[in-house]
């Protein structure tokens, strides 16, 4: 039996300090790029999101889907 899961994995970046990667499951099947990267500066302008160090997030760095297979054996 196979499972199969897609995920949209955002990575936002930070002026100082290091990047914040926020993972989404069962995302839209018809997500682009442009959609994509509005949404993530959408986020970036609410300012709420920091990095461990405190520091917010001022940027969209990359995004990426990920779509992954699980085959049960027994």
């Amino acid at each position: 039996m196979e499972t199969i899961t897609n995920s949209l994995e955002m990575e936002f970046q930070a002026s100082e300090g290091a990047n914040v990667k926020v993972t989404l499951y069962d995302q839209k099947s018809d997500l682009t790029a442009e959609t994509v990267q509005d949404a993530m500066m959408n986020m970036v302008d609410l300012e709420v999101l920091v990095n461990p160090d405190g520091h917010l997030m001022d940027g969209a760095f990359g995004a990426k889907t990920i779509r992954k297979i699980e085959t049960k054996l027994f």
